[in-house]
């Protein structure tokens, strides 16, 4: 059951209360106690788990289908009556605290956290999902119930069961246990758009680290967006896999860094797109220029055929990975009807990578990947940070893009 309230739908002083439920839910309701949730499923031969995002929270069963009633009414439960024991949620509550504290011990989760944060002045993705140590060491029950009798309603839940099951036999018995779960309006959702970004923003980490680690990202689409498929093909040839553009260059021939890549990130609200890389600190000049001329070479040049066949086979051989389990299948659907509301999203999104054309790639690279709408974070053993200054990766963001048009200019002239 995806249930369409993240940390987009919480305000600023309920950072983290999203994730909290994910924790809670399946330690007991009205009439499940604390551990019956657990044993019932493993009594099947099952499994449970959760998980938090910005734009939801997801709960799944997996089980033998002859035991399919029971997980319905396990998941129905778990929405409709969660009991949010006091003892529970406070052992809850410590347990989240010390995730956020281990995060704070990691510079990676760190670089991470002041990234979205740098990228994101105004929008929730800024804020990290767990939340902050000093709002949810604060919460109450009534906070936590609060958002749960908000948002956690029929009208804002997608169901999906996929595996050895007979539609017209089970869509009955599914309707009377979910038509059982009240119903209540919708709390009214505050628009929050991201205002265009229109310099770069810089950032340097000073940390006790073994090595150094720089984060990229370039504000784009969300995933309804005509662009995305080309930016997903971008993505493929700059920095998926070790045939990619940036892991040849910077990893294979010159070992200016220890690993590279590039993704699309395109959430239900627009997102970004990013490289990321580790990397010894004496390397960070060389490094960060190479990543540099690499990304902006894709807005003045035009991949090749045969990158972009490439590319479009390694999409569609994900596609086809996803459906080889049922979880897989689930998750796909899910992940349509409630980001996208259209189940049919998968092959209309397949539909479009194969339409795309290697200028289809370039206009995409030079509309997106511009200094001014780009963010940089580099995170840097305490050692080098005096002499990498934000001042001086500003000026070499600035410099190598200029430096990459001109020499693609004077090749075309």
């Amino acid at each position: 059951v995806w249930v369409k309230a993240g940390s987009v739908q919480e305000e600023d002083d309920e950072a983290g209360v999203a994730h909290v439920h994910e924790h809670m839910l399946f330690k007991g309701t009205k009439s499940r106690g604390v551990g019956t949730i657990a044993r019932e499923v493993e009594a099947a031969g099952g499994e449970i788990n959760a998980y938090t995002s910005w734009e939801m929270t997801v709960y799944f069963v997996n089980m033998a289908s002859r035991f399919k009633k029971r997980g319905i009414d396990i998941l129905a439960d778990i929405i409709e009556n969660a009991a949010f024991d006091e003892q529970e949620l406070a052992r809850e509550l410590e347990v989240i605290r010390e995730e956020i504290r281990r995060g704070k011990d990691m510079p990676a989760r760190r670089l991470s956290e002041t990234f979205y944060a740098t990228a994101y002045g105004v929008h929730p993705y800024g804020r990290p999902v767990i939340g902050y140590d000093e709002i949810v060491k604060g919460f109450t029950r009534e906070d936590v119930l609060r958002f749960y009798r908000n948002w956690y309603v029929p009208e804002n839940l997608v169901w999906v069961m996929v595996g050895d099951l007979d539609p017209e036999a089970l869509m009955p018995e599914l309707e009377a246990r979910l038509s059982r779960i009240p119903n209540r309006p919708l709390p009214v959702q505050k628009e929050v758009v991201e205002p265009p970004q229109s310099a770069p923003h810089v950032f340097v980490q000073q940390e006790d680290a073994k090595e150094a680690r720089l984060k990229i990202g370039f504000h784009i689409p969300d995933i309804s967006h005509p662009d995305v498929p080309a930016l997903d093909l971008l993505a493929q040839v700059l920095g998926q896999g070790r045939s990619s553009r940036l892991y040849s260059s910077l990893r294979m021939e010159r070992r200016l860094v220890n690993s590279v890549s590039a993704y699309s990130m395109t959430p239900k609200e627009p997102g970004l797109f990013i490289v990321s890389s580790r990397l010894e600190a004496e390397d960070i000049d060389g490094a960060l220029t190479g990543i540099l001329e690499e990304t902006f070479r894709v807005c003045f040049e035009p991949v090749t055929i045969e990158e972009l066949n490439k590319a479009k086979t390694q999409i569609e051989s994900d596609f086809i990975y996803q459906k080889q389990t049922v979880q897989g299948q689930a998750r796909e659907l899910g992940y349509y009807e409630a980001i996208v509301g259209d189940l049919g999203f998968g092959e209309q999104y397949l539909d479009r990578i194969r339409t795309v054309r290697a200028e289809d790639v370039l206009r995409v690279g030079r509309t997106y990947l511009r200094p001014q709408n780009l963010t940089l974070g580099a995170l840097l053993p305490k050692t080098e940070a005096d002499q990498t200054s934000k001042k001086k990766l500003l000026k070499q963001v600035t410099s190598t893009y200029k430096s990459t048009e001109s020499r693609f200019a004077a090749r075309a002239g």
